[in-house]
């Protein structure tokens, strides 16, 4: 599902789409991970360009497989063993993000 360059402030609404394995959300105005709970299923997630302040959230995503978080201004680097399915992190994690430029 595309939701890229909506300006969104909030993941909302998507509680029931069990079965989603894709979610581009990149380009909004997402501060907080929430509301995506009940996507078990999801396998990509794009939160490339919101200002992201920590990753939390997303530790229930076990299946998740890619995760691009380009351009989010997190403070520091997040612990990924909580995803064991993960095996692609957008390759310039730390672009766009002040503490590590």
């Amino acid at each position: 599902m595309n939701l890229e360059y909506n300006q969104i402030k909030k993941a909302e609404g998507l509680e029931k789409l069990h079965h989603l394995e894709i979610l581009d959300l990149g380009g909004n105005q997402i501060q907080e991970i929430r509301g995506l709970d009940t996507l078990r299923n999801l396998k990509r997630l794009y939160l490339n360009e919101n200002p992201i302040k920590e990753l939390k959230g997303i530790e229930h995503l076990k299946r998740l497989e890619l995760l691009d978080i380009v351009n989010c201004k997190i403070p520091f680097k997040p612990n990924w063993t909580c995803l064991p399915n993960l095996k692609i992190i957008s390759s310039d994690f730390y672009s766009g993000n002040p503490r590590y430029e």
